[in-house]
């Protein structure tokens, strides 16, 4: 798979929610440093691969790290940032439930290690939320043969 079809994937996912969610992708400061932002927000951070070629065919595992994050306030009490996690979580829960079926419609497709982890006040807009990372296998169907 080419980034930008792992791009494509998470954000089908995510159009897919309601109530409707922003998508945006890249290194994380630059999620950081915008201050356009709309919240609730999902973030994909520029995915990472690894490549297994002990395999009969090469697999790619995609690590992928996905922030869902909602304004928060620096005082803000445990109250009002454990219920920001919790509504991130059921966002975390149901764009997983989204790319599962997904996944489930090619058989060489597969999440894998899925973690759901809170993170709270952090980053330049006080955010508050969760970070769902997980493993997507998948071939590599890179073409490598060149044309002469």
């Amino acid at each position: 798979m080419k980034r930008s079809e792992i791009r494509e994937f998470i954000r089908s996912g995510v159009v897919a929610l309601t109530p409707t969610v922003e998508f945006e992708s890249g290194q994380l400061t630059d999620f950081n440093s915008s201050r356009t932002n709309l919240y609730p927000k999902v973030w994909l951070e520029s995915p990472i691969v690894d490549t297994d070629y002990l395999t009969s065919a090469p697999i790619d595992d995609w690590s992928l790290k996905i922030y869902i994050a909602s304004l928060d306030k620096i005082d803000s009490t445990p109250e009002v940032y454990e219920d920001l996690v919790d509504k991130a979580d059921f966002i975390a829960q149901k764009l997983l439930y989204e790319l599962r079926n997904i996944v489930n419609g090619y058989k060489l497709l597969a999440l894998d290690n899925v973690k759901r982890d809170p993170w709270i006040k952090k980053n330049a807009d006080c955010l508050t939320g969760i970070i769902l990372s997980f493993v997507l296998k998948g071939p590599d169907q890179t073409d490598v043969c060149v044309d002469d």
